[in-house]
């Protein structure tokens, strides 16, 4: 709760935190009560963990709120409205401005839809792309023994790398789907470095 305080505090689109929160519990939910024992579902105890996971998500975030407001001075004057005010300024920008990229002038909310991925590509140390090619190959070594690696399977694991993928591919693919205004290279979306950092740790090290 405190983190995710902090974080909206810096930024309103820390409200990500709140949706990967949220995809992590239903995915924990899944592979605990439905996928692991699937012929002996033990109905009241999931009803009973699923009662207590609402509440304390209500818990982290009233602890979330409370930390938002302590850090963010216009929103103690208007708690609700200023914070989604800034929600809806961030998820539609209207400042533009001629920017140079791909050897011409293109105006800041004209932007052609690869301009984050070349971006990133330009970026990044050849490390990450040396280990997305290791990475490449484990998936592939996944695949061709499918069957006898998913009965082996950890859950938790499972779980860990959905959300690695989710905090590096929803934000990117959200700009090139959506095509925000947006300039400065990366600099907006330098929060997806360090799950691609993580991921490339685990690449390597796999």
């Amino acid at each position: 709760g405190i983190a995710i305080g902090l974080t909206l505090a810096i930024r309103i689109g820390a409200v990500l935190l709140v949706g990967y929160f949220i995809l992590a519990t239903i995915l924990w939910f899944l592979a605990v009560y439905l996928l692991r024992n699937p012929g002996h579902r033990d109905v009241p105890r999931f009803t009973m963990a699923l009662r207590m996971g609402v509440a304390r998500h209500v818990v982290i975030y009233v602890i979330a709120w409370a930390t938002t407001l302590a850090w963010w001075p216009a929103a103690q004057m208007d708690p609700i409205g200023h914070p989604l005010a800034a929600l809806r300024l961030a998820s539609d920008f209207e400042y533009t401005f001629p920017m140079f990229f791909g050897g011409r002038h293109i105006a800041t909310d004209a932007l052609p839809w690869y301009y984050l991925p070349k971006w990133f590509l330009i970026a990044l140390p050849e490390f990450y792309f040396g280990a997305a090619y290791l990475g490449f190959l484990l998936f592939m070594g996944f695949l061709l023994d499918l069957r006898r690696r998913i009965i082996r399977l950890d859950p938790e694991r499972c779980i860990q790398f959905i959300l690695l993928f989710t905090a590096i591919g929803f934000p990117l693919f959200y700009a090139v789907i959506m095509n925000p205004v947006d300039y400065d290279g990366i600099r907006h979306f330098l929060f997806v470095v360090p799950p691609l950092a993580a991921m490339s740790a685990v690449c390597v090290a796999g």
